[in-house]
C-alpha cells in the first residue's frame, strides 16, 4: 500500500520497492510537489519508479531541496543528461558511465 499521505511530513523519502506495474511512475509530479521544501528523495530501486521529467522539473524548480540517484531510468547516465550539472541531484558511481583506458 503507498502511504503519499506520509510524504508532506519526511525529510527524506528514501525509495526501496521492486518495480513492478504498481510502483512504474510511483513517484510522479503529484508525489513530488506533495513533499516538502526542505526534502530529499532518496532512489536506491530502480529509475523507472521514479518520473524523471517530473524530478527534474521539481530539482530547478525547488519543489524538493535534492536527490540521491543510485539508480535512472538509462544507465549508465548519458553525460548529457540534464541531472548531472544540478548541484542538488547526486548522482552514486553505479550509475555513472565507465571509462576504460
Amino acid at each position: 500500500m503507498v502511504r503519499r499521505s506520509l510524504l508532506p511530513a519526511a525529510d527524506y523519502v528514501v525509495i526501496a520497492t521492486p518495480l513492478t506495474p504498481e510502483t512504474k511512475g510511483l513517484i510522479d509530479e503529484t508525489a513530488l510537489r506533495s513533499m516538502r521544501q526542505s526534502a530529499y528523495l532518496i532512489n536506491i530501486a530502480r529509475g523507472a519508479i521514479v518520473d524523471e521529467a517530473a524530478l527534474l522539473t521539481a530539482l530547478n524548480e525547488g519543489w524538493i531541496a535534492g536527490a540521491g540517484l543510485d539508480t535512472v531510468a538509462t544507465e549508465p547516465l548519458p553525460p548529457e543528461s540534464p541531472l548531472w550539472p544540478l548541484p542538488n541531484s547526486f548522482i552514486t558511481p553505479i550509475v555513472q558511465p565507465c571509462h576504460h583506458d
